[in-house]
C-alpha cells in the first residue's frame, strides 16, 4: 500500500472520528426546550424548538429559563404539613396532596403526635416523617377529617400542636371534619368557616364564636381555609393554587389528575344533607 493510500485512509478514520463530536458540539450550542413540570408529573423530553408540551399543554421555555425557575422554586417553596392522626379519613389528606405534589413549589411532609406508621379509618397505614417536637416550619397546614377526630377532639396534645403551628403558617386549611379540631383548639374563632355536611353539627358544637356556613364547597377566609366533606379538599387544595400562583396553573393540574375542578365555593350540592 502507497503512503497516500494509507493517508487517505488516516485522513478518513480521523473524518469519521470527529464528526459524532462536532454534531455533538452543535447539539449542545442550540436552544434547547423543556416543560417547566419536567419530571413532576411531565416526562423529561427535551425539544429543539418552542411550543406547548404535549401532556401538560404548557408554554415550552428554553433550559436556562428552566434552571432560573428551579433556583426561584427552591428559594420559595411552599411546605405543607399534612397532620396525620389515628382514623384520619385517606381522601381529605391525599386529595390535597395529590393536587399539590404535582407542583415542585410545594413540598409536602408529613407529622403526628408521635413519628411512625399512623394508621387511617380504612385501614391503611401512612409514615409520619416528623413528631410534634421534631416538625419543621410550615407554610401551610393541612388538616384532614375522618371518624378519628371524635376521639381528638379530646386530645390536647394535638390541640395545642395546631395553636401553635397557625401562629406560624401562612394558610391553616381542614377538609372535612378537620375543621372541627380548628374550631376546639380555638383558631377559627372570629372566622368563617365549614365542614362535612352530613357530620355538621360535630364541627358547629365545637365553638359558637365561629361563622359556620352551611352551603359552601369551601370557604377561605384569609389564613384560614376550609372545606366540606371528602373529596372537596380537591377543589379546596387547587383554589389554593389559584391563590397563591393563578389560576392557569390550577386548571393545569387539574388536568393531569383528569378532575373535574368545582371552582365557585357556593356550588354546594351536598348542602342538603345537613338539612
Amino acid at each position: 500500500m502507497s503512503t497516500r493510500s494509507i493517508m487517505g485512509i488516516a485522513c478518513l478514520l480521523l473524518f469519521l472520528i470527529a464528526v459524532p463530536f462536532v454534531v455533538a458540539e452543535e447539539k449542545s450550542g442550540a436552544e434547547v426546550y423543556v416543560c417547566p413540570m419536567r419530571g413532576k408529573p411531565c416526562p423529561m423530553i427535551e425539544s429543539n424548538a418552542p411550543g406547548k408540551c404535549e401532556h401538560c399543554g404548557m408554554n415550552l421555555v428554553t433550559m436556562a429559563k428552566y434552571v432560573e425557575y428551579l433556583k426561584s422554586i427552591n428559594a420559595n417553596k411552599h411546605r405543607v404539613g399534612l397532620l396525620l392522626y389515628p382514623g384520619f379519613e385517606v381522601l381529605d389528606a391525599y386529595g390535597p396532596v395529590e393536587m399539590w405534589s404535582m407542583m415542585p413549589e410545594f413540598e409536602i411532609v408529613t407529622v403526628a403526635q408521635q413519628a411512625g406508621l399512623v394508621t387511617s379509618i380504612q385501614g391503611l397505614k401512612t409514615e409520619a416523617q416528623y413528631s410534634f417536637e421534631t416538625c419543621p416550619e410550615l407554610d401551610i397546614l393541612l388538616v384532614p377529617g375522618g371518624m378519628g377526630t371524635l376521639s381528638e377532639l379530646k386530645n390536647e396534645t394535638i390541640l395545642q400542636f395546631i395553636r401553635d403551628r397557625d401562629k406560624q403558617t401562612d394558610i391553616t386549611a381542614s377538609v372535612c371534619s378537620g375543621s372541627a379540631l380548628l374550631a376546639k383548639a380555638g383558631v377559627l374563632d372570629g372566622h368563617k368557616a365549614t365542614s362535612n355536611k352530613k357530620y355538621f353539627s360535630i364541627a358547629t358544637s365545637q365553638s359558637d364564636k365561629v361563622e359556620w356556613i352551611q352551603s359552601a364547597r369551601w370557604v377561605d377566609d384569609g389564613k384560614l381555609v376550609t372545606s366540606s366533606g371528602v373529596s372537596a379538599g380537591m377543589d379546596m387544595a387547587l383554589h389554593i393554587i389559584r391563590r397563591l400562583f393563578n389560576e392557569k396553573k390550577a386548571e393545569s393540574v387539574a388536568k393531569l389528575a383528569e378532575y373535574i375542578w368545582n371552582k365557585d365555593p357556593a356550588n354546594d350540592p351536598f348542602a342538603v344533607a345537613a338539612k
